[in-house]
């Protein structure tokens, strides 16, 4: 899991958290997560990867 913070672009404050999960590959690689959430869609484990 990464976390990526969102930003208020005038005061620079941090108003909300993001969690990204990315699947470790070979040489300190991911899958981002626009090709993980499909997958987890398709294969059902949406749900259980949002937990």
């Amino acid at each position: 899991m990464h976390d990526q913070p969102q930003v208020a672009l005038p005061s620079g404050e941090v108003v909300a958290l993001e969690a990204l999960a990315h699947w470790p590959q070979e040489k300190n690689a991911g899958v981002a997560p626009l090709v993980l959430t499909p997958l987890g869609e398709e294969s059902g484990l949406i749900q259980a990867l949002g937990e």
